[in-house]
């Protein structure tokens, strides 16, 4: 997704979903379209991309439309219009998605998440789904500059910039033979990830099974699935 001046985006590639906003179901779009936003003339300010569906937050926190979710009844219809909006009282700062789970980061720093959580990547302590967004009750009283969806996992960076990790976590043990032996453990609560000391995290990204965080004096730290 791109901008080319204020309140004008542009998407492309392959829109099987209509998560081109615009673009009609099962097409490819070759060239950059103007995405058509529900409501004709909105200020959208950002613009946020999953394989199969898209989400906006306009300048005045309105976020929508929201993406069709598993578990989500709430905002998702099975007739057009297939999106809602958010409920007017959530003013999103920050909206991603993740590949069944979407964040909204809102303008006093709290997280909320929804959608799928089979893999932990929600951080509420279990593996349901959460079909409306939830507070995410455990980073209460510690704002939160930015946040990232992947596909099995969340990131959220603080505003003091340590970072949190509501996620599936993925670790090396060591097997009876000596060789390294991946398994993956998960981890449905928050936990702080430690980068170097000194380091100050400023930008956090996540891929479908791995992460990336950018340091203030421009040092990149990536983990996760490598494949």
């Amino acid at each position: 997704m791109d901008e080319e001046h204020r309140g004008t985006w542009f998407g492309f590639g392959f829109c099987g979903f209509g998560q081109a906003l615009g673009s009609g179901l099962g097409r490819q779009v070759h060239s950059p379209e103007p995405l058509r936003t529900p409501g004709g003339n909105l200020d959208v300010c950002r613009v946020s991309a999953s394989w199969s569906y898209t989400a906006f937050v306009t300048r005045g926190g309105r976020a929508g439309p929201l993406p069709l979710l598993p578990c989500a009844r709430a905002y998702v219809s099975p007739r057009p219009p297939f999106y809602r909006p958010l409920a007017p009282t959530l003013r999103a700062r920050r909206l991603e998605l993740g590949a069944e789970h979407a964040l909204l980061l809102d303008a006093a720093g709290q997280v909320f998440s929804w959608g799928a959580g089979r893999h932990g990547q929600l951080g509420h302590g279990t593996l349901e789904a959460e079909p409306e967004p939830r507070l995410l009750e455990a980073l209460q009283g510690l704002p939160m500059a930015e946040v990232a969806a992947g596909g099995w996992h969340s990131v959220c960076l603080s505003a003091s910039g340590l970072d949190e990790d509501g996620s599936e976590v993925k670790r090396v043990s060591t097997g009876e033979d000596g060789a390294p032996a991946p398994f993956i453990a998960v981890q449905p609560f928050p936990a702080l990830l430690d980068l170097s000391p000194g380091s100050e995290a400023v930008k956090v990204s996540c891929g479908s099974r791995h992460t990336a965080v950018l340091t203030r004096t421009g040092e990149l730290y990536t983990w996760g699935w490598g494949k």
